[in-house]
């Protein structure tokens, strides 16, 4: 990965060792498959500094998903509408996903229900990547999530986690799936 490239851009809202290990990682593997320029979708915005990332490093063909960030959303709207996921098809126009990125609401159920109805658009060899695997209270959330899918024996994909340590604790993380 470009240092120089990646020091230039604003600071990403996620831990920066973690997206630096993130980014190179989703570089190589992209550069491996030869996917020169990734479809990335990713569900939650926040302040929109990863788009930047996505789109100078890896070239991707960006598609945001906020129900606030009008300013960083390329689609406006909750991730669980039916008509945001037809605003998605309509944009992807018949391509699937090569990178879709989970960082909307971070509750159990609504992080469960984002997979379940986001991962069939992911092609195969694609990565589904979740934030914030570890927490702080573990078992509940994107985390209890992360548990199952670890524990699923049946899920055809490979399982890699990215976290640092920070005071001793674990901070944030992110896991991927690369769908087999």
């Amino acid at each position: 990965m470009n240092q120089e490239v990646f020091n230039s851009l604003p600071m990403p809202d996620q831990n920066i060792k973690e997206w630096c290990a993130f980014l190179q990682f989703i570089e190589a593997h992209f550069k491996d498959r030869e996917i020169a320029s990734p479809v990335v979708v990713e569900l939650g915005t926040g302040w929109g500094n990863q788009q930047k990332f996505y789109k100078k490093i890896l070239k991707a063909k960006y598609i945001g998903i906020d129900i606030n960030s009008e300013m960083t959303a390329i689609i406006k709207g909750n991730t669980h509408d039916p008509k945001t996921m037809t605003a998605l098809k309509r944009r992807l126009r018949g391509r699937g996903i090569d990178l879709l990125f989970i960082d909307a609401c971070h509750c159990y159920h609504d992080v469960k229900q984002d997979y379940q109805d986001y991962k069939s658009l992911v092609n195969p060899g694609g990565i589904i990547a979740f934030h914030d695997i570890m927490t702080i209270e573990p078992g509940v959330g994107v985390n209890k999530l992360w548990n199952e899918i670890l524990n699923d024996q049946d899920e055809d994909c490979l399982k890699i986690s990215f976290y640092c340590y920070q005071n001793y604790r674990y901070q944030f993380g992110i896991g991927l799936l690369i769908k087999g």
